[in-house]
């Protein structure tokens, strides 16, 4: 809990930088940019990523619990 406000604060101080080094290693393709706040108060987040939500909810779990078939 001590480091909460440190990571809180640079949050909202660098969100970019902040939420790029998180580096969400889940997408599917890599992004190209971390935010896109053009319009605000719209954001667009990891631009260009894309995410696989089958790999994300299922398969991501299935090789430490599948238990091999007889």
């Amino acid at each position: 809990m001590e480091k909460y406000p440190g990571a809180h604060a640079r949050s909202i101080s660098d969100p970019e930088g902040f939420w790029g080094s998180s580096r969400p290693h889940r997408l599917a393709d890599p992004y190209s940019r971390v935010l896109d706040y053009s319009r605000p108060p719209f954001a667009k987040w990891f631009i260009g990523g894309r995410t696989n939500l089958c790999h994300n909810a299922i398969d991501r779990h299935l090789a430490s619990s599948a238990t091999p078939l007889p």
